[in-house]
């Protein structure tokens, strides 16, 4: 849930339940997990995974260096953003961005 920015409050949607039924026939007997579950217990766990995954990350640029790139460039909405990247030798992460309209 978390991969794809579902809100916690979907556990209690009438087709939360279909969806987890389609899932289950590939593993039978899932049950659906609760809100509490969705909100602590398994946030939590994807939470030390991420922080696993950057302490990794962060090695690699504390070892081998980064670089920082900016990237402007302007939206449908004709704003003016600019892209903050950085660039290590397995990948580019985004950092963020600014609206640099005003």
């Amino acid at each position: 849930m978390y991969d794809v920015d579902l809100p916690f409050n979907d556990v209690y949607y009438d087709s939360f339940m279909p969806t987890i039924e389609a899932i289950g026939q590939y593993d039978p007997g899932m049950k659906p997990p609760s809100y509490y579950e969705v909100r602590v217990k398994y946030l939590k766990k994807e939470l030390e995974h991420t922080n696993n995954i950057l302490k990794v990350w962060e090695d690699d640029q504390a070892k081998y260096g980064c670089l920082l790139i900016a990237d402007g460039w302007t939206d449908r909405k004709h704003r003016s953003l600019i892209n903050f990247l950085v660039n290590s030798p397995k990948e580019i992460k985004f950092i963020g961005y600014v609206d640099a309209s005003s």
